[in-house]
């Protein structure tokens, strides 16, 4: 949660939907879950861009929201081009979120990055074997699953 409500009126305006603004590191990380010597090498001042779209809220209702990224050069990177890229980076983590609850997996207790990529991959692949017995069994036709070579799928 926000401490203090963010200002979309400072800053230098962009466009009409983005402006560049100062962010200025607060004193403690609060509840932002990284530790104090992250917190510490963090600049005590960025230039950053905020980004303002329009979407719709969980209940279906029209809501504004706030994008912030170091994405500054507004000729390199549209608004409109951050606003869809989150939009469907949104739609990625819902569904993987989706995939997770519907598979009893919403809790993973892995202490890596790399243990976590090697569930959410034990995940994927848990997911599609499901989906394609599901296939098998509506389609009275067999589905043959192919092993892929990590090597060679990347």
């Amino acid at each position: 949660m926000r401490e203090k409500k963010l200002d979309c009126r400072r800053g230098k305006k962009v466009d009409a939907n983005s402006r560049l603004i100062e962010w200025t590191r607060p004193p403690r990380p609060g509840k932002s879950g990284i530790s104090q010597e992250e917190w510490s090498n963090l600049p005590e001042e960025m230039e950053v861009r905020l980004v303002r779209m329009k979407g719709t809220g969980r209940d279906g209702k029209p809501k504004t929201m706030y994008i912030v990224t170091t994405l500054t050069d507004a000729e390199l990177y549209p608004t409109e081009e951050i606003g869809l890229l989150y939009g469907e980076r949104w739609k990625i983590e819902v569904k993987f979120r989706d995939i997770k609850t519907t598979m009893g997996l919403e809790i993973q207790r892995v202490k890596t990055p790399e243990m976590a990529t090697k569930t959410m991959e034990l995940i994927q692949i848990a997911y599609n074997l499901v989906k394609a017995l599901q296939l098998e069994s509506i389609s009275d036709q067999t589905v043959s699953i192919v092993s892929v070579n990590k090597s060679t799928s990347r």
